[in-house]
C-alpha cells in the first residue's frame, strides 16, 4: 500500500474525526463538561464520619454557583456532565420549596437539599431524562448538584451538614430583611 496515496484521505478522517468528537463528549470522567470558565466557584466540606479509606480532600467539593434565578433555571441543562470533584450550588435569596427534574440532563446527578445552616434535610437521585419532579420535604436555602453517587459514596444521608464558605455563612447568619414601613400621612414614622 502507497502510504503518500492515502495520506490526505487519511488526514481529513483524522480532522472530521476531531470536529465530530468533541474532548470529553464520552468522557466519565467529566473533562469538557461545560463549566464556564467565568463561573464562580466555592469550595464546601462536609462535616460527617469519613468511611474508611476515604482521604480527608474527598469531603470537599467545589460547587459553581447558581445564585440568580436565570442561573438557578438553566442549572446542568446542556452540560455533557459534571467534574470529578465539582457540583453546582443553587442559592435562594429566602427558605424555599425548589422543583427540580432531570428532563434536560443526559447524565446522572443527586441532589442535597440544605438549610440556611448548611444541615441536608434529603438526598435524591435524579437519572438522566427523568421528567419527575422533586421538591424538597421542607423548605430549604441551598441545592447542591453533585455527579450521582458522590453523596452515597461518602454516606451522606439527612442530618449531615455541609460547612458553607464565609461568604454564604455570614449571608446565612444575617436575620431576614425586615419589611419596610411606610410611615402614615401625619406620623413622624418612629415606633411608639
Amino acid at each position: 500500500m502507497d502510504l503518500k496515496k492515502h495520506l490526505p484521505f487519511v488526514a481529513i478522517a483524522f480532522i472530521l474525526a476531531m470536529l465530530l468528537f468533541k474532548p470529553g463528549a464520552c468522557n466519565p470522567s467529566g473533562r469538557g463538561a461545560g463549566r464556564p470558565p467565568d463561573a464562580r466557584v466555592v469550595e464546601l466540606a462536609l462535616e460527617a464520619d469519613r468511611p474508611a479509606g476515604l482521604a480527608g480532600d474527598s469531603f470537599l467539593i467545589r460547587a459553581e454557583l447558581a445564585d440568580t434565578a436565570q442561573k438557578r433555571s438553566k442549572g446542568l441543562t446542556g452540560r455533557r456532565g459534571i467534574e470529578q470533584g465539582y457540583g453546582m450550588l443553587y442559592v435562594y435569596p429566602e427558605p424555599t420549596a425548589p422543583e427540580f427534574s432531570s428532563a434536560g440532563n443526559t447524565f446522572p446527578t443527586s441532589l442535597a437539599f440544605l438549610k440556611q445552616d448548611g444541615t441536608i434535610t434529603m438526598v435524591r437521585r435524579l437519572s438522566p431524562g427523568d421528567t419527575t419532579v422533586v421538591t424538597p420535604s421542607e423548605p430549604v436555602t441551598y441545592v447542591l448538584e453533585a455527579r450521582e453517587g458522590w453523596f452515597a459514596d461518602r454516606g451522606v444521608t439527612a442530618g449531615d451538614r455541609l460547612v458553607l464558605p464565609p461568604s454564604l455563612a455570614q449571608r446565612a447568619a444575617r436575620p431576614a430583611a425586615e419589611p419596610s414601613v411606610t410611615p402614615e400621612p401625619g406620623s413622624a414614622g418612629t415606633a411608639g
